[in-house]
């Protein structure tokens, strides 16, 4: 079975298409220096283990490993296509009808950069150079998410990968204090175990960081995590919940950061 054994990430993609709320989804694409190779697949709708409101699991974590030619190509197009060896650290474009954001990180050796696109509110038009540079990042980010392994790849086997950790985070609704649903699934995690957490690609949650055993209590077959549920939170007010699976290399780390939107931490307590 495929499995990560170096932490050196060569080439990754995140992009928040299809999420919702809360939601902070995984790398979409996650290459490492050693080959392996960590894909999301996509969301998925389904009934609440509980009954109660919909509930949608992030799209399951896949792995298998590609030759170095493969890898070696891969660097390569990223280059290219993307202009990444010229690129600007960050791009705005406008978000009115789209809030994606998509951040690609290259570290070949020759290059280490990461790259964002994204939205902003603020009306305005782009230079000419900015929107074809945007759209040379986006043309990669979509290739890269529709990659799939060739024949000649080291291994024909593509497994499932079950992280080790889970960081789950929520926010009241409007309907405090009334409305049905399922009550808080982990009792042992309460509200002093929420921290702010600074992740990966730099923004700050409020959230608990928990087990993949404590996370199948949830849901056993939500092991890319959940992009939206409803539970009653550890004070029994009605919350939207999202939990994000930790990738082997992601380390998270406390922040002093004021939460974003000028939100709590826990949501709803008064920051300490």
């Amino acid at each position: 079975m495929p499995a990560v054994g170096s932490l050196h990430v060569v080439l990754r993609v995140q992009t928040t298409r299809g999420c919702l709320g809360l939601c902070i989804p995984p790398p979409a694409f996650t290459l490492y220096a050693d080959g392996a190779l960590v894909l999301r697949g996509p969301s998925e709708v389904t009934e609440s283990p509980t009954g109660y409101f919909p509930f949608i699991r992030g799209g399951r974590l896949t792995i298998t490993r590609l030759t170095r030619t493969e890898v070696s190509s891969l660097l390569q197009v990223a280059l290219r296509m993307g202009g990444l060896a010229t690129a600007e650290r960050r791009y705005e474009r406008a978000g009115r009808f789209s809030t994606e954001q998509v951040d690609i990180w290259i570290d070949g050796g020759a290059i280490s950069r990461h790259v964002s696109v994204r939205s902003s509110f603020e009306p305005g038009r782009l230079a000419p150079a900015s929107a074809q540079a945007i759209g040379r990042l986006l043309a990669l980010s979509d290739f890269l998410l529709g990659f799939r392994p060739g024949h000649d790849s080291s291994s024909a086997t593509t497994a499932v990968l079950l992280p080790a950790e889970y960081l789950v985070t929520f926010s009241p609704t409007d309907d405090i204090g009334n409305g049905g649903g399922p009550t808080w699934p982990w009792p042992e995690v309460g509200l002093d175990r929420f921290r702010l957490w600074r992740l990966p690609d730099g923004t700050v949650r409020c959230g608990a960081v928990i087990t993949a055993e404590q996370h199948a209590s949830l849901d056993p077959g939500a092991t890319g995590g959940v992009v939206f549920t409803q539970v009653h939170d550890p004070r029994d007010w009605v919350s939207y919940l999202t939990t994000r699976p930790l990738l082997p290399d992601e380390r998270l780390v406390r922040s002093a950061d004021a939460p974003p939107f000028g939100r709590s931490c826990p949501p709803g307590m008064s920051a300490g």
